[in-house]
């Protein structure tokens, strides 16, 4: 079996990771999913994490489905034991390239060679230090006015 080597930019950083090359593959675009069923993908700003098995994710969206900008504004909190990160998909906070680029993630089914492709969104990750970013906290918590307040959870796996 073959296989090939593919260059991965990481936060800044580059590494290698081997892929496996199939002798027939295919991929199947699902579509564009509603807002909501988007895949999340995450970079922190920081660098990567010691310990990424014991994060607590948290996805708020927007509640206002009549204004354009706002119907599609996410907030996704992350947690571990000793730091909250933020992200946001809207205003200074946002990354650019969410606004330039599409985003996708494929699952690759190894039996039959199909690969099933879904949007996805980048969230740039922010640590939130308790009284060093009053001002961020303020602006975070203002954009969060008019979220959702049961918000969607996951753990990380």
């Amino acid at each position: 079996m073959a296989s090939a080597v593919l260059t991965l930019g990481t936060g800044g950083q580059t590494g290698e990771v081997a892929a496996e090359v199939l002798p027939s593959a295919r991929w199947l675009y699902c579509g564009e999913p509603e807002e909501i069923q988007r895949a999340v993908l995450v970079q922190f700003s920081n660098g990567k994490l010691q310990n990424p098995g014991n994060m607590r994710f948290t996805l708020y969206k927007s509640n206002d489905s009549t204004n354009p900008r706002k119907r599609n504004q996410r907030i996704l909190a992350a947690e571990t034991d000793r730091l909250s990160y933020v992200g946001n998909n809207f205003g200074t906070g946002a990354l650019k390239c969410n606004a330039l680029c599409r985003n996708f993630v494929g699952i690759l089914n190894k039996t039959s060679g199909q690969m099933e492709v879904y949007d996805a969104e980048l969230f740039n990750m922010q640590p939130l230090f308790s009284g060093l970013l009053k001002g961020q906290q303020n602006y975070l918590l203002e954009g969060a006015k008019d979220l959702v307040s049961n918000p969607i959870s996951a753990t990380a796996w």
